[in-house]
């Protein structure tokens, strides 16, 4: 069953090798990634409520998010 389940996945998962991020966005998607970070790990750890994703995405969205969204969003349609 093991080996069925990872020719499944294997059959249905493509790579995304087109999007590259540009140098200028980097530092805010290391911020953003480190905050992510914490955030998954203390709602897993019960130090965090997932009640908070809201306050999550709206830092994540502060420390440069939101443009970086808009970009891939721009590069991916």
């Amino acid at each position: 069953a093991a080996l069925a389940s990872l020719d499944m996945a294997d059959h249905y998962t493509s790579f995304d090798n087109i999007f590259v991020l540009p140098d200028e966005y980097i530092t805010d998607w290391d911020a953003g990634q480190a905050l992510y970070a914490e955030f998954a790990a203390d709602v897993i750890s019960g130090n965090r409520s997932i009640d908070e994703f809201d306050q999550f995405v709206k830092d994540w969205d502060a420390l440069g998010g939101a443009e970086i969204t808009e970009y891939a969003n721009a590069m991916l349609k």
